[in-house]
């Protein structure tokens, strides 16, 4: 009786092991996905496949002619239809494998490259242009002699380190002058250079005067309106 249990529980062991190879055997195998492979990333890139890098960074940004290269295109990189989407975004081509993408508004650009049957597409991040510096002529601030302080015109907002060549505006400030013997005097200045207002309280500059801007407001390209941006302080000396 012992050996005849034995036998059917192998029995039915050995046929549980095959309907687990069975149903194993039966499993479909999942198709390969299409990669949307990230910017500058070649990894997988088949042969002749072009990659799209933003010629000087990363991201897009609002207000400038982005450049944009195919890299990795085949002997003939003007056979590939580029179109964009997201952001308000515009394309033009400007060579054979080199565009420009102007974007309009925040949030993300996805470029769309088609051969034939063959499609691939990036994705770009979209941003606002980075802050200017203020400026006082090449002052930023601290001690100053009268002179060249009263020989400046207005402020100016540069762009430091900057890849794109950007010309931002400076809207207005606040001009504080805090005396050494008497109460602060502010004055307001639409635009960048200096009014009569500012004028006039420049013109009073003396040693041990401080001078603070305040306020400064600029606008970028793509601004849809002014931002704030750092505040100057110089001391007379």
């Amino acid at each position: 009786m012992r050996n005849r249990f034995t036998f059917l529980a192998l029995a039915g062991l050995t046929g549980l092991l095959l309907l687990a190879c069975s149903s194993e055997e039966k499993i479909p195998q999942a198709e390969p996905q299409a990669t949307n492979m990230p910017v500058g990333d070649t990894t997988e890139i088949a042969e002749g496949s072009p990659v799209a890098i933003a010629s000087k960074m990363n991201v897009l940004y609002m207000g400038v002619e982005n450049p944009i290269h195919l890299e990795e295109a085949g002997d003939d990189p003007g056979s590939w239809v580029v179109a964009a989407f997201g952001a308000g975004s515009n394309i033009r081509t400007t060579g054979p494998g080199t565009y420009v993408v102007s974007v309009s508004s925040p949030g993300e650009v996805s470029l769309l490259l088609k051969r034939g049957t063959v499609s691939k597409r990036y994705s770009f991040r979209v941003k606002y242009l980075p802050d200017p510096v203020a400026r006082l002529g090449r002052f930023t601030g601290g001690v100053i002699s009268g002179g060249e302080f009263r020989a400046q015109g207005g402020l100016i907002a540069a762009m430091d380190n900057f890849d794109f060549q950007v010309n931002c505006e400076i809207q207005g400030f606040n001009l504080t002058k805090i005396g050494r013997d008497a109460n602060p005097v502010e004055v307001g200045n639409p635009g960048a250079r200096f009014n009569e207002q500012s004028q006039k309280l420049i013109a009073t500059a003396k040693p041990g005067d401080f001078f603070l801007f305040t306020n400064v407001k600029a606008r970028c390209p793509g601004d849809g309106a002014g931002r704030t941006i750092n505040s100057l302080a110089f001391q007379i000396r």
